[in-house]
């Protein structure tokens, strides 16, 4: 990409992310109910508009196949993620201790 192009999508991405347009998009999708959730969503679209900008997401000609395959990316990131974090030693050994705290806690007897 020459940088008249990177310049002219950068331009494009900035008038994507334009208050009105957001704001626009956020009102007549009705997905927020308060401002933050107003301002979580604008962030949203302003960050997939930046994606689709950059080439990092492509659009494909039907959107809900576009937006699943962005969901089993990000699914799959999620699962690395909580894998290395489930199979560490320290996870491990935190677990086992809780567990054991369980039983025991569990076969102790109240007296009643």
């Amino acid at each position: 990409m020459n940088t008249d192009a990177a310049g002219s999508a950068v331009k494009q991405a900035e008038a994507v992310e334009g208050d009105g347009l957001l704001d626009q998009i956020v009102e007549q999708s009705r997905v927020a109910k308060s401002g933050a959730e107003h301002q979580r969503a604008k962030d949203i679209i302003s960050e997939l508009a930046r994606e689709v900008m950059s080439g990092t997401v492509v659009v494909s000609d039907n959107l809900n196949r576009t937006l699943d395959a962005r969901v089993a990316e990000l699914d799959q990131m999620i699962s690395e993620q909580l894998s290395a974090v489930m199979h560490a030693a320290e996870f491990k050994a935190l677990e086992s201790s809780w567990r054991g705290l369980h039983y025991l806690c569990e076969q102790t007897s109240t007296g009643a």
